[in-house]
């Protein structure tokens, strides 16, 4: 995958003078790390800034500095079936010149060395890469795996996905033995989703992944809207077939997750909270968020309401949404298109997790 509107660059010079996005990158990490309770900086060593790659894209500078871990520490799942761990902090600037940052895991199929390379970056993944990618956010600790098959950004059906998929998928710290087995010694994070935050983690490889289970690239296939007959066109044109389900387990309730495409380069996710009732689960709340290549998008979502059907322990979920374009026009004002847009999702009453979800 590539996308054609950004740049990578690959700096090799003295950061402590110039001023550069690395030097402002490491210029704020020396002054706030200490600021996050995050376990992977207790073992981070060997901060690769002179291999630093900063690319440019629809969320604006990424800055990804290589390092590695302290020791002979390594990482993997609890059973040691991720392998060829390879470690990145993550900087991206906002529009107030601050930073977020991020810990990035990418885990190759196999022993590639040129996942190191500049051309796999936040905004492109190599189209040979087989493996998975982990982003977790430093400041909430949320996750959120990616995983590629020759470079294209695998999503399972919703149909195809069995209950273990929906489980919580946890990373540990550890030791690899000469034998193959991996001693896990602690747990670095698992990959929930996790509502507190208005936007989602940034989803590494093309500016938040790909359309609809197919894979892509964020962005690639955004073209200029002028007109409302044509923003409603490539909305209605649009699969919007829900896709990435996820599940958090609490004691009481539920956190159920599914994305859905608006456009192409744009979507939903929705997240729906359930409480136990008695031995079955009632949906109580219903919120939303929109991600992708958003500059002149907003997302507003407007009321939901609910049916259940107590034969078949399904409750129906109707969301109303609105999707606003703003159509920058290079002589004259600017204008907004705004569209409203019904979603059904259904939910099984027994688990508390979303079932399906479409355009209705």
């Amino acid at each position: 995958m590539l996308m054609t509107n950004c740049a990578t660059e690959e700096i090799n010079e003295d950061t402590s003078t110039a001023v550069t996005p690395i030097s402002e990158a490491k210029k704020w990490y020396d002054s706030h790390k200490g600021d996050y309770n995050a376990s992977v900086l207790k073992f981070a060593k060997d901060l690769q800034w002179n291999n630093a790659i900063v690319t440019n894209g629809n969320i604006g500078n990424v800055v990804e500095v290589p390092f590695t871990l302290d020791g002979s520490l390594s990482t993997s799942n609890k059973n040691g079936t991720l392998f060829n761990a390879r470690h990145r902090l993550m900087f991206v600037k906002d529009k107030q010149n601050k930073f977020s940052l991020y810990y990035v895991q990418i885990f190759s199929n196999t022993q590639d060395k040129k996942v190191l390379d500049k051309d796999f970056n936040y905004y492109n993944v190599q189209n040979d890469f087989d493996g998975k990618v982990y982003v977790q956010d430093l400041s909430t600790k949320t996750a959120h795996k990616v995983e590629f098959k020759k470079g294209v950004e695998i999503k399972p059906s919703v149909t195809s996905k069995t209950d273990s998929y929906f489980e919580p998928f946890c990373v540990y710290y550890g030791y690899w033995y000469e034998d193959g087995h991996f001693e896990p010694l602690e747990l670095l994070y698992c990959t929930l989703y996790d509502t507190s935050e208005n936007m989602p983690i940034p989803v590494y490889a093309g500016g938040g992944g790909g359309t609809g289970g197919t894979g892509g690239t964020a962005g690639s296939a955004a073209v200029p809207i002028k007109t409302e007959a044509q923003f409603i066109e490539l909305v209605d044109g649009t699969n919007a077939e829900g896709y990435d389900i996820t599940l958090t387990f609490q004691p009481d309730s539920r956190l159920s997750s599914v994305t859905a495409n608006i456009l192409p380069w744009a979507w939903a996710t929705f997240v729906v909270k359930s409480e136990k009732v008695g031995t079955k689960y009632d949906v109580v709340n219903v919120t939303s968020m929109l991600n992708g290549n958003i500059t002149t998008l907003k997302w507003s979502q407007v009321d939901y309401a609910t049916q259940v059907n107590n034969t078949t322990n399904v409750t129906y979920v109707h969301v109303i949404g609105t999707i606003t374009n703003t159509v920058l026009m290079p002589l004259g004002p600017s204008h907004e298109l705004a569209y409203n847009i019904n979603y059904s999702i259904q939910v099984n009453r027994l688990n508390g997790r979303v079932i399906s979800a479409d355009k209705l």
